[in-house]
């Protein structure tokens, strides 16, 4: 870091010593050199103090006015502490160097005076373009570990839609469709084709961070279309939206894996089946989903849900999109099964 402030220094010494040059003066070695290299070294002593804030008050969603409030603070008390140690470094080390003239240094409060206002004004603007970078390599960061985060969860959702087991009674309830209902075996395959296209496509890294929740249902509704078949009537699948949470924008796959993860845990557990409900609202500025089923529990001795990877993966994305302003949940349901509750802040598709 101070290598860096270093160099900007430098830079400004450069300039400093051209301009001298081609206006034909001097150098000031005291103010053209050793004043902007005393400068830039405080701002490198004050840096982990600025990125301290700015990992504390990082502006997200949800947060944002609350924390430009508290740079605007960081920033009002940085400015001015910042020029004047770079004064009083000055005229103190410059001084016992032999570098501040006698008239200047038994006038340095009247060359102090506006050289402090005009560093503190100066000093606002260097605040924000060091919590700027830090917070655009931070954003960078975040964006990197979302699109991994985001290969990996499309990825092991095919890998989930191709496991043998999901395949074999697919094609074998469309083999058998085939000779009894040609038209239900045709939007079989429509629909496990669409779900393979759209997990390879975001292995592929083609779709985006985040998709409408129309989007996400109709393609949760190809999947549910699938096991329906599989399971018949032992699972029931319902959906609670309300027209206005539709047009929302969720995570890309972050439906699927919750439903999958209750009809493993219910209807594989339970001779009976299980019923599963996707409930969307929008409350208080915020997406609330959730999905509820009817089996075992959580942590029921029949194999109710755990809080597993997949649950850990959609967490953590949800952190990184997110951050404070999301949530998910994991609780029992009330008469029995489990909610994977999540709160998410609302945000529409841009037009």
């Amino acid at each position: 870091m101070v290598g860096i402030w270093l160099a900007v220094a430098a830079f400004f010494i450069v300039q400093n010593v051209a301009v001298r040059a081609a206006r034909g003066l001097r150098v000031d070695w005291q103010w053209d050199v050793f004043h902007e290299l005393v400068y830039w070294l405080l701002w490198a002593a004050f840096t982990p103090a600025i990125l301290a804030a700015a990992r504390r008050w990082p502006l997200e969603a949800g947060a944002r006015r609350a924390g430009v409030a508290r740079h605007l603070g960081m920033m009002a008390l940085v400015a001015p502490l910042q020029i004047g140690a770079s004064y009083l470094v000055h005229f103190t080390v410059g001084g016992a160097l032999g570098m501040v003239p006698a008239e200047e240094a038994a006038h340095w409060t009247a060359i102090v005076r506006p050289g402090v206002t005009w560093g503190t004004f100066a000093g606002f603007l260097y605040y924000w373009v060091i919590a700027a970078v830090y917070l655009a390599v931070r954003y960078r960061a975040r964006v990197a570990r979302l699109e991994e985060q985001l290969a990996r969860a499309r990825l092991d959702a095919l890998r989930a839609q191709l496991q043998p087991h999901f395949l074999f009674n697919t094609l074998n309830s469309i083999s058998v469709l085939t000779a009894t209902d040609p038209a239900r075996a045709n939007r079989m395959l429509l629909d496990l084709s669409e779900l393979l296209r759209a997990s390879l496509e975001g292995a592929a890294g083609a779709a985006d961070h985040e998709v409408t929740l129309e989007r996400e249902l109709a393609l949760l509704e190809r999947y549910v279309a699938i096991q329906r078949v599989r399971f018949g009537e032992r699972l029931a699948v319902r959906l609670e939206v309300e027209p206005a949470a539709r047009t929302a924008l969720v995570p890309a796959l972050l439906l699927q894996p919750l439903v999958e993860n209750a009809i493993l845990h219910g209807v594989d557990a339970s001779a009976s089946g299980v019923s599963v409900v996707v409930r969307a609202a929008i409350r208080d500025g915020r997406l609330d989903l959730a999905v509820e089923d009817s089996g075992p529990g959580v942590g029921a001795g029949g194999g109710g849900a755990a809080e597993g990877i997949g649950l850990a993966n959609s967490r953590a994305r949800l952190e990184q999109l997110y951050g404070a302003a999301s949530g998910l949940e994991l609780r029992p349901r009330e008469g029995g099964g489990t909610v994977v509750a999540i709160a998410l802040p609302l945000r529409r598709a841009a037009r």
